[in-house]
Formats: structure tokens, sequence, C-alpha cells
């Protein structure tokens, strides 16, 4: 399947840079989201698992700057964000037939 360049949240565009693995030797990261120039980076070598919780984790932090919603303190924030993707993840991947209904009602 073809892999997204870009995702729009809250109206505003995030491209998605896809990268090597090299990404997370450098930043200890597999990805990172960037507000001021709305990009979403993103190590395309890890699993597939792993892609889709980093996938998440970034968009939610784009959608928590676009909803003015980074004034916790950056440890919280970084636990909030974490924790959300894991568990949107963990609902979604026990219960693809719910999310296929509900994509199906967002038409």
């Amino acid at each position: 399947m073809i892999r997204p360049k870009k995702i729009i949240i809250l109206n505003l565009v995030y491209k998605i840079r896809w990268v090597d693995k090299a990404i997370q030797i450098g930043s200890e990261a597999q990805g990172w989201c960037d507000f001021e120039n709305q990009l979403i980076v993103i190590n395309k070598e890890a699993t597939d698992q792993v892609v889709a919780e980093v996938f998440l984790h970034e968009i939610n932090h784009a959608l928590l700057a676009a909803l003015d919603l980074m004034e916790i303190n950056e440890v919280d924030h970084e636990q909030i964000v974490s924790r959300i993707s894991t568990g949107f993840c963990t609902i979604w991947k026990q219960n693809p037939s719910v999310f296929k209904w509900w994509v199906n009602l967002m038409k």
C-alpha cells in the first residue's frame, strides 16, 4: 500500500516524510512532528506495528498543537500522546470491524 505524503489536521496540511532508520539513531525516536513547518517524519524501516503507533502518535502531537493544548509540560504532554496512541492502536487492532463500520459513517 502507498504511504501517505500528507495529512490534513484541522485545516492544516502536514507533509509526511518517510526516512530510513538513521533517524532513530540520530534522534532516539522513530518519528517526530514539527509544528512550525507542518511536517511529520517517520522511520519507514520500522515494523508495521511500530509505524502504525508512531504515525498516530505524531498525529496526536499535531492535533494537540492545532487545538492549542500545548501548555502542559513536555513530559506530561509526551506521556499523554504516547498513552492515547497506544490505546487507540490497540482498540483499533482488536476491533477492525467496528472501525470499518465507523469509517463508513464518515462518508
